[in-house]
């Protein structure tokens, strides 16, 4: 009987170690990152022309759905015009309510950060002449 005893009260706390185990890996878990600055950046400048020719075209009025195929090859998951079609904005990625992406402005934007990597504010990055990344935070 006592061996019996000590096997179940072994087997709870194996249990009760593996659970435990579970329930860290769970929580340790993070989302990924949103893309870094120099990832954005790097695939602006290669992509230069084409983003150009997207925001033209988005400020002349293009129906943006004609633009999917393209926005999809830049990476782009969705496009937006502001009122007034002083800003386009090519949001690349969506991650727990923060927005991280491109911004074409005829207007200058801020804050102007130094990077978007680590901010917890809304912020910008000044990339080219009328072209920023940005940062819409959840925070």
């Amino acid at each position: 009987m006592a061996g019996s005893f000590h096997l179940r009260r072994d087997l709870m706390a194996i249990g009760l170690l593996v659970l435990g185990a579970i329930i860290g890996g769970f929580l340790s878990v993070r989302a990924p990152a949103l893309p870094s600055d120099a990832d954005l950046r790097k695939r602006f400048d290669e992509h230069r022309a084409a983003f150009d020719s997207l925001a033209t075209r988005a400020i002349a009025g293009t129906p943006l759905a004609g633009l999917r195929p393209q926005l999809q090859r830049l990476g782009v998951s969705s496009l937006s015009r502001e009122r007034g079609g002083e800003a386009i904005w090519f949001v690349v990625e969506t991650r727990s309510g923060s927005r991280k992406g491109y911004v074409y402005s005829r207007e200058p934007r801020q804050p102007v950060l130094s990077s978007l990597d680590a901010a917890n504010q809304n912020g910008y990055v000044a990339l080219a002449p009328r072209w920023f990344l940005f940062l819409q935070s959840s925070d």
